[in-house]
């Protein structure tokens, strides 16, 4: 029997030089599989580069082209504006509208305000309360009494004039002027008892129609 087991070391049938074999082989096996992953790896990390690479000179190519491509919009503007005739301004003067006999317009002006009647070119000016004869407000009188104003009116390219209009219809209250009847229609603050009004509170209401 001894010599059997012998004879088997001696062709090759050792047990033991069987699996230290075995276990040589597998350690070779899983260098390899290693060295392959690390290889992978490098690759990996190789492409992961070139594409960050990739990416960098797209970003690049495109700053530059929308640089290049406002730059050139800038350019074409600046000699579009150095070509670009100068034209005379030929748009005619405004005109005043003309108004309507079927409308009126109403204008309020304080002392020393001056306004431009509708459909013309004459201004009027609200120069000073002449006379303040109103009735005041809780007290009792004979008649409901007047006020009056006067107004400067300057027609285009002729001279001023004064006018006085009341505010009681006993009484001179409207005016044409330039074709233009230009009415008193209030006169406020209206005067409390004991309470005096100053001149520059004052605020005539004019309602202007075609005459």
């Amino acid at each position: 029997m001894w010599e059997r087991a012998r004879d088997r070391r001696a062709i090759g049938h050792d047990p033991l030089t069987a699996e230290g074999t075995r276990h040589k082989a597998q350690g070779k096996r899983h260098k390899a599989e290693g060295t392959r992953q690390k290889a992978q790896g490098r690759r990996h990390k190789a492409g992961l580069r070139t594409r960050a690479r990739s990416c960098a000179f797209c970003i690049l190519v495109a700053w530059h082209n929308r640089f290049m491509a406002g730059l050139i919009v800038l350019l074409l503007s600046c000699v579009a504006c150095v070509q670009a005739p100068v034209l005379p301004d030929e748009t005619p003067p405004a005109r005043p509208a003309a108004l309507d006999s079927s409308s009126d317009e109403r204008i309020d002006l304080r002392i020393g305000a001056t306004a431009t009647l509708p459909g013309t070119a004459t201004t009027v000016t609200f120069v000073r309360v002449v006379s303040e004869g109103r009735c005041p407000k809780g007290v009792q009188c004979v008649w409901e009494g007047d006020a009056a104003v006067e107004l400067r009116v300057a027609p285009a390219g002729g001279d001023a004039q004064t006018i006085t209009l009341h505010t009681n219809d006993r009484f001179e209250r409207q005016a044409v002027i330039g074709g233009v009847t230009v009415r008193l229609e209030q006169l406020e603050p209206y005067p409390e008892a004991d309470k005096p009004i100053a001149p520059d509170s004052y605020v005539v209401t004019l309602r202007a129609s075609a005459g």
